[in-house]
Parts: structure tokens; C-alpha cells; sequence
């Protein structure tokens, strides 16, 4: 379970990455962006992970993976139920997951470009 969860942690830090350098859009923090504000953590099964996202109430973010791996980004928008990430150090803001909430206490994450790539959180 632990080589399965890095593996997929490790997929999303290379997604998000390589969205960043290639990627541009705008978000207008418009809808239920007050919605994402928080902790959120991975959820498998039922079971928490060590994954997890905060968006914090002033645009930053950070998207964690255990104690091994953590991005920071300056900026998080969101526009029609599309999440866009600034990562840290670089000026590109990117449609990186699609976003929905399944109930008050739970988000999904969908990639925009990787098809079957979905994540749920519980708020923490």
C-alpha cells in the first residue's frame, strides 16, 4: 500500500510540475472558492493518507505528501469548477484539477488532463 501511495503521489508531484511550465490560465476565485479554504487530507477507502492540500485564505497552498515531498504555490484560483495552481517561483498560473464537493466534508480532484486521475479529501 505504502509503494502504491508514493507511486501516485509521485505521479501527481510530476503532473502538477510539468503543468506549471507549460501551462497558463486565470482564475477569478469566483463560486465556492471560499469552500476550499482548510486542511484537507487524502482519503483511500475510508482511510486517511499521508497526501494532503491546505488553500489558505490568502491564495497560497501547499499540497503535501508525508514528511518527503511538499510544493508550495504562491497563488490558487479557481473558475467554472477548474482549480488553477501558481507554483511557487514561477509566473504561470495552470488549470490543473478539475473540483467538485462531494458533501460539506468532502472534495474530489480530478486532473484536467490525465483521465481516470481522481483523488478524494475529507476536511480536516
Amino acid at each position: 500500500m505504502k509503494k502504491t501511495l508514493s507511486i501516485a503521489l509521485s505521479i501527481l508531484l510530476i503532473a502538477t510540475l510539468a503543468f506549471a511550465m507549460i501551462g497558463c490560465g486565470n482564475g477569478d476565485n469566483g463560486g465556492d472558492t471560499h469552500r476550499l479554504v482548510g486542511s484537507w487530507d487524502w482519503t483511500v477507502a475510508g482511510i486517511t493518507t499521508e497526501g494532503y492540500w491546505v488553500f489558505n485564505a490568502d491564495g497560497t497552498a501547499v499540497m503535501g505528501a508525508g514528511t518527503e515531498v511538499e510544493l508550495n504555490y504562491s497563488a490558487w484560483t479557481t473558475n467554472n469548477g477548474v482549480l488553477y495552481l501558481t507554483l511557487a517561483g514561477t509566473p504561470l498560473s495552470v488549470p490543473t484539477w478539475y473540483y467538485e464537493f462531494v458533501n460539506n466534508n468532502t472534495l474530489r480532484l480530478t486532473s484536467t488532463t490525465i483521465d481516470g486521475f481522481e483523488f478524494e479529501y475529507t476536511r480536516n
